[in-house]
């Protein structure tokens, strides 16, 4: 049922649908949505599969790359995911009303997981053919995770200029950090300085994110001393 769960989590968060998966899933024959909700949810699983194994295909040559330099790379990712989640907290304490990381600032969350996912799977035994798959999968899911994170803080930024009398601003070097770190990890692992990443770096200038809230805002949070173990 995982579909369903995602489908109205999608609709109240307001993220784009994916058409092509909708697509596919309203083409199941009738016969198999006639033999109940279990026959159903199996079938939009195996097509969920299909259309990741498809998407990834793309990514398989970054992949292979990736994995070519797995023992630095694979460390790295630990590490930026690290960073990642300090920079996080150190935003989140600028923030009184609240222990949660902002709307806005969510995919970053997300990307930190991934990055986690990425350090495993680098250093996991595995055929080169099964490797290169799962590893596209991450890589092409972090992409998307940059390009969401993008489009959120557009959004945000265009609602704080038409309300900027509701509008909060988190400040200070954590927030520089998060254009960095996003743009080292496309440069690490999604084959350069990827456009998207750098939208990121437009969308922080002047050290600054402008939320959909000024609740409890006060001191500009700076970068924790990152210490490598």
């Amino acid at each position: 049922m995982s579909f369903w769960i995602d489908w109205y989590e999608g609709m109240l968060e307001g993220r784009a649908p994916d058409w092509e998966l909708w697509r596919r899933i309203a083409e199941i024959d009738n016969d198999e949505w006639d033999s109940g909700p279990e026959a159903v949810a199996s079938e939009i699983e195996r097509i969920k599969d299909e259309l990741a194994d498809e998407r990834a295909a793309e990514w398989i040559p970054q992949a292979k790359s990736v994995i070519a330099r797995a023992e630095t790379l694979a460390p790295l990712a630990k590490l930026q995911a690290q960073v990642i989640e300090d920079t996080l907290t150190a935003i989140v304490k600028q923030l009184d009303s609240t222990d949660k990381v902002p709307d806005e600032l969510e995919p970053v969350d997300r990307l930190r997981s991934k990055l986690i996912g990425l350090s495993i799977e680098l250093a996991a035994t595995k055929s080169e053919e099964d490797k290169a798959k799962v590893v596209a999968q991450i890589i092409r899911e972090m992409y998307l995770t940059i390009r969401e994170l993008n489009d959120r803080l557009n959004k945000s930024r265009s609602w704080a200029e038409r309300h900027p009398w509701k509008a909060g601003i988190i400040s200070g070097t954590a927030v520089t950090a998060l254009g960095g770190i996003v743009t080292g990890v496309a440069m690490s692992f999604l084959g350069g300085a990827d456009t998207e990443a750098q939208q990121v770096i437009n969308y922080t200038y002047n050290n600054e994110i402008q939320l959909c809230t000024a609740d409890g805002l006060h001191e500009p949070a700076e970068i924790p001393e990152i210490v490598d173990t």
